[in-house]
């Protein structure tokens, strides 16, 4: 079996069966920047072209030019064109989203009893 060196990383071929888990053998750590990074930065650059409407309501806006603000122009205009996703997206992000309806039930004969931690046990 080959031996793994020191920052090399490690794969079901190169590492000693029985060995996976143990504390000497980790696969290598990320080291290189997160997508979440990256989208960031490129998010914050300034636009080099646009459509012309998008560009305008930047202008008229007052928005800083850049891809992060055109993207949720976009959202916003694809909404007004009658996309329901992008409708529902808009509406999640100003008024939040909708909690789930959550009923508890029981049988006629054996309703459900909701204890609250250290309090006294309701009355039944």
């Amino acid at each position: 079996m080959p031996r793994v060196k020191k920052n090399e990383a490690r794969t079901r071929k190169n590492m000693p069966k029985g060995k996976q888990f143990s504390k000497a053998y980790q696969p290598k750590k990320h080291t290189g920047p997160y997508l979440t990074t990256i989208l960031e930065k490129l998010l914050k650059t300034k636009i080099k072209s646009a459509d012309r409407e998008v560009m305008a309501a930047l202008k008229e806006a007052g928005l800083p030019h850049t891809k992060a603000v055109a993207l949720g122009l976009r959202y916003l205009y694809n909404g007004l064109e009658g996309d329901t996703k992008a409708i529902e997206g808009i509406f999640d992000r100003i008024d939040g989203k909708v909690p789930q309806r959550q009923e508890l039930s029981g049988e006629v004969s054996n309703p459900v009893h909701i204890y609250l931690p250290e309090k006294e046990p309701l009355p039944e």
